[in-house]
This record gives structure tokens, sequence and C-alpha cells, in this order.
């Protein structure tokens, strides 16, 4: 009789235990509050060109890589245009290998 007590006790001490347990976010978990942009060209000179950015649908935004060159990054929209606004970046999310 003392064994299935114990192993019940055992039990809802394991699930009073798990409840208050924080969950792991991963790092690529992140939120992002502004839009994300990818910026289409290979090399800095013409990262300041908002039209060599587009919206990040699809790409790899993580970009595994730690060149100079930006691969993507976050900012607000310029005036409804559809490209980032580069004055007000919010912060550069990636760069390319």
């Amino acid at each position: 009789m003392k064994k299935p007590i114990f192993a019940l006790t055992a039990v809802l001490f394991a699930i009073g235990t798990s409840a208050f347990t924080a969950l792991h976010q991963s790092p690529t978990a992140k939120v992002y509050n502004q839009p994300l942009w990818y910026y289409t060209e290979t090399s800095t000179a013409q990262e300041g060109d908002r039209t060599k950015y587009e919206p990040l649908v699809g790409q790899d935004e993580l970009c595994p890589g730690n060149s100079a060159v930006r691969c993507v990054i976050e900012a607000p929209e310029y005036m409804s245009t559809g490209r980032p606004d580069l004055d007000n970046i919010t912060s550069v999310v990636s760069f390319k290998p």
C-alpha cells in the first residue's frame, strides 16, 4: 500500500515542480518591434540606398556570417514606400558571410 502512495506523491511533486519552472526561449525567437529588411547587395557600397533593401520574406534572417556587409536590418518603413527608413535603423540583425 505504501508503494502506490509513494509513486503518486513523486508524480504530483514532479508536476508541481515543473509548473513553476520557466520555459527556455531559443535565441532565434526574438521579437522585433519594427519590420525586418533584407539587404540585396554583396558589398557595403550601397548600404545607404533604401532601394537596395526589400522586406524580409522567406530569406534566411540569420545569415550566418561575420563580414561588414549587412544582411538583415530592423527599421521602420519610410513613409509608406515599402522601403526602410535608414536614418532610424533599430538594429542590424545579421551580417552576410
